[in-house]
């Protein structure tokens, strides 16, 4: 067992199970995996217009693709011990991630809220997490498919 840092799971097997039936379809597996982002939180000074800023800002990096997002917070995470073989390894180093958000986050403060200075940018706080997801298998009329669950939000996506 290793131990990450991982969003609580709001969405359950069972309610990806009730999901399926809906459509007419039969779960067959369903296993969770812990897909792993890197946060930050900054504190960024600069000036719009006549009026100068301070404030706070999250931006997480997805691990693996490197996709960078806003965050409203800080993701909530609870120490969990999981099976190894229950969490995606990582491409991208800690390092890596930090400066891709730090760029992410100029980018974002230039282009969309037209500051007049280059901002700074002081991280008070930065961390990896595991969001979890569901890879699911099932039978449906047509026949066997599968699909990621989004363990949070309950998104999904097929899977070719």
């Amino acid at each position: 067992m290793i131990t990450v840092n991982a969003m609580p799971v709001e969405i359950l097997a069972e309610d990806v199970r009730r999901l399926l039936a809906l459509r007419e379809c039969e779960m067959e597996d369903c296993q969770v995996l812990y897909y792993p982002y890197y946060y930050l939180r900054a504190r960024v000074r600069t000036r719009i217009l006549s009026r100068k800023v301070d404030l706070s800002m999250y931006c997480a990096v997805d691990l693996n693709q490197g996709a960078e997002a806003l965050l409203d917070d800080a993701p909530r995470t609870v120490a969990r011990s999981v099976p190894p073989d229950q969490v995606v390894g990582q491409k991208l180093s800690s390092s890596e991630a930090r400066e891709k958000a730090g760029r992410y986050l100029l980018s974002y403060l230039s282009h969309r809220l037209k500051v007049l200075q280059v901002p700074s940018l002081e991280i008070e706080e930065e961390g990896v997490y595991h969001r979890p997801f569901w890879v699911v298998s099932y039978r449906a009329k047509v026949g066997r498919a599968a699909l990621v669950v989004d363990g949070i939000s309950g998104a999904f996506h097929s899977l070719v």
